[in-house]
């Protein structure tokens, strides 16, 4: 553990005293010995709302810490040499679900604090309508009459074409008559495929009307807990507006602010280590996005790192970002 304050973290210090309106030089705040135990005070700033400022009380306007004669700058201000960052951990789904359709709530299958899998029923509308369209064209998919009369009739003027060209060649009937048998020969051949095709239309009506009473049924996207449920049976709701919060905290993901000048040996897939605030383990993760755009104001680059989390710790806790291998201290 260091007992005073290295040059770095001063020019760091005086820095950002030069963003903040003190016409100093990063190199003009000398670093105390010891503890701190009697900073000097700062150069009169050119913001008049900062005159008047000690270094620590100046330092707090920074937002900075001071832990055992470390300084640690939190959020925007981190030293590059501390190489931790802190963060908040959050879920790496967070989904607001809602119906494509409004309705009346018929049944509530789930509660706050369940676990819930892939395509589980959480909540169902009442949907008469559909069920009747179901029934309806599940019965006309499934009847065979109208392919069966038309087949009868078809099989009927074949007969009596078959009967009427006999007839013809035997100079028992008039060429007229033959060809009126070939149309309606024809005809019922037509009447036949006509048949045919709307009982493959019904099943297609089927499997609308069946889609669209699914509509009526919320499902679980992907695993997960349901954190909140804003209906109850019999309430209505509306169609597009979120009834159920699933989150999946299984792993969990941070977004870092990491000073620019430390991203440069950074890649997707390298490893990052996260302690948690509460438990003060630390968990091995990776990288897993980098952002393309820098944050001019503070200097820094969104680094998103994901780890496990198998004993579901609560999304959303204060953790340190680790972009180097802490040591001393034993991972998960």
């Amino acid at each position: 553990m260091r007992n005073h304050i290295i040059e770095g973290d001063y020019n760091q210090l005086g820095a950002n005293c030069v963003r903040l309106g003190y016409n100093v030089s990063p190199h003009t705040i000398p670093a105390p010995e010891g503890l701190l135990t009697a900073p000097p005070e700062p150069p009169a700033p050119r913001n008049p709302r900062l005159a008047g400022l000690s270094l620590r009380q100046f330092c707090m306007v920074l937002n900075v810490k001071y832990t055992m004669g470390v300084l640690f700058l939190s959020s925007v201000f981190v030293l590059p040499c501390l190489g931790q960052i802190d963060a908040v951990s959050r879920a790496r789904h967070d989904l607001k679900l809602g119906f494509t359709v409004p309705g009346r709530v018929l049944n509530r299958f789930v509660h706050p604090g369940d676990r819930v899998k892939t395509g589980e029923r959480l909540i169902e509308l009442e949907d008469k309508e559909g069920l009747a369209q179901i029934e309806i064209w599940q019965f006309r998919s499934q009847s065979t009459v109208a392919i069966e009369q038309a087949q009868a009739s078809l099989e009927l003027a074949r007969t009596e074409e078959k009967r009427t060209r006999e007839l013809v060649a035997k100079h028992a009937a008039v060429p007229f008559e033959l060809k009126r048998a070939e149309l309606t020969t024809k005809v019922q051949e037509l009447a036949l495929i006509k048949a045919q095709m709307e009982q493959v239309e019904a099943k297609l009506q089927l499997e609308i009307t069946r889609a669209r009473h699914d509509s009526y049924t919320l499902l679980a996207p992907m695993g997960g807990r349901i954190e909140l449920i804003l209906v109850d049976k019999g309430e209505v709701v509306e169609n597009l507006k979120p009834v159920v919060q699933l989150v999946v905290t299984d792993p969990l993901r941070v977004d870092a602010r990491v000073p620019l000048e430390q991203t440069k040996t950074l890649k997707v897939g390298n490893q990052a280590w996260v302690q948690s605030g509460q438990t003060k383990q630390i968990v091995v993760g990776k990288i897993i996005h980098m952002a393309e755009v820098a944050d001019s104001a503070s200097d820094t680059l969104l680094v998103r790192v994901e780890y496990p989390n198998p004993q579901l710790h609560t999304a959303g806790e204060q953790v340190i970002v680790y972009l180097t291998e802490p040591k001393g201290v034993t991972s998960e």
